[in-house]
């Protein structure tokens, strides 16, 4: 039997934000200014009405909430969204359109990850599309202790469109289906036996969980936004990657350090091109990894791809003789156990380090840490 995520990042973006801070109609307008426009139902029914898509998007209450939401309340958040959208969005169009479904599913990222592909559910949902690692896995997505492709843009968006589509099998409306990629297709089949068998969404909304009730209204509005954002005064938040990437396959032992130090790309931009490495580390593969470069740096790596295999070697080098490159050999790795009131600033602090390094040691994607959680720290010998 399939598992399905119980929570994804639609809550920790969008839902805790409603719920907890309110979203009454005099608090909206108490911070909207003169520079956020807001316009009337019945000119974004109309906009909605004709936005070109074969799916069936209503407007209504709920999707006017999260509309307001998007263009107002978390104004800076959707034009962070915007930014990366320029990057990853036609790559998700490639893998739609490969498989004939409509390009408007790219929008669903906004609701899973807000198109970031280091995104995790704290149900352990993870990547652009978060899949958790059962579905994942049963999707063809690799998730090991150095590769996870839930983070991969192209891998996760390929496994997402063979997963929608067997959904669209299923119910043959596109709305549906987006519920079931939420909640799983019981929860929707036992709504539709409630319902009736011809039901729309609309009509299995009040047996649907919470969390599914708001996820297509969030769609619906997602769509409309990514439209509209022009007219409302939105513009795109600077994404720091470059316009034309292609990519090289390597199969040897391999870190993103040794390939940014010989082709000149800065580790942070390696690192995003290709997160689905998640310890900067390449391990050896017989079928090979694809590796995203900037398009102008691709000859320079395929041209020093010997140099790179003479820096790592093509054996199976143990992951702490790839750790040894990253790190000076005057440093002692120690592990450190956090306690009630800890945080990492106070963590480097103690160890006279710095809070993206001890990031960058433990695989962490935020500052969030637990008590009883064991952190790697490098440490000169005199600061142990």
């Amino acid at each position: 039997m399939k598992k399905f995520k119980p929570t994804s990042l639609i809550y920790t973006f969008f839902l805790a934000f409603v719920f907890i801070a309110g979203f009454s109609k005099s608090a909206l307008a108490a911070n909207v200014d003169s520079l956020v426009p807001v316009f009337d139902d019945k000119l974004i029914e109309e906009r909605i009405k004709n936005i070109p898509t074969v799916m069936n998007l209503e407007f209504n209450q709920d999707v006017k909430m999260f509309i307001d939401l998007y263009t107002i309340r978390k104004r800076a958040l959707t034009e962070k969204i915007l930014g990366k959208a320029e990057y990853y969005f036609p790559l998700f169009e490639q893998v739609l359109d490969a498989n004939q479904m409509p390009l408007e599913l790219k929008y669903l990222t906004v609701i899973e990850s807000a198109v970031e592909p280091a995104a995790t559910s704290c149900a352990g949902a993870a990547g652009l599309w978060q899949f958790i690692r059962g579905t994942g896995k049963m999707y063809g997505l690799k998730v090991d202790k150095f590769v996870d492709e839930r983070r991969d843009p192209v891998e996760s968006t390929m496994a997402a469109a063979k997963f929608l589509k067997e959904l669209y099998g299923m119910y043959h409306d596109w709305l549906l289906a987006l519920a079931a990629y939420n909640c799983g297709p019981g929860y929707v089949t036992k709504a539709l036996r409630l319902a009736g068998k011809d039901a729309s969404f609309w009509d299995i909304y009040k047996y649907l969980p919470r969390e599914t009730r708001s996820y297509v209204p969030a769609f619906i509005a997602a769509v409309y936004t990514m439209n509209h954002y022009k007219d409302h005064n939105l513009s795109p938040f600077y994404y720091d990657l470059p316009n034309k990437v292609d990519t090289v396959k390597l199969d040897a032992n391999v870190n993103l350090y040794s390939i940014a130090e010989l082709t000149k790309v800065p580790i942070e931009v390696l690192a995003k091109l290709n997160p689905q490495f998640t310890k900067k580390y390449i391990p050896y593969s017989s079928k090979g990894y694809m590796i995203t470069m900037p398009t102008e740096k691709m000859c320079k790596c395929i041209s020093l791809t010997d140099s790179i295999d003479a820096l790592t070697a093509k054996s199976k080098v143990p992951y702490n003789a790839v750790v040894a490159e990253f790190y000076p050999a005057n440093l002692t790795k120690v592990y450190y156990t956090v306690r009630a009131g800890d945080n990492l600033g106070q963590i480097a602090m103690k160890y006279k380090t710095q809070v993206t390094k001890l990031k960058e040691w433990n695989n962490l994607n935020s500052t969030l840490i637990r008590v009883g959680q064991r952190l790697i720290v490098y440490v000169n010998d005199k600061n142990t």
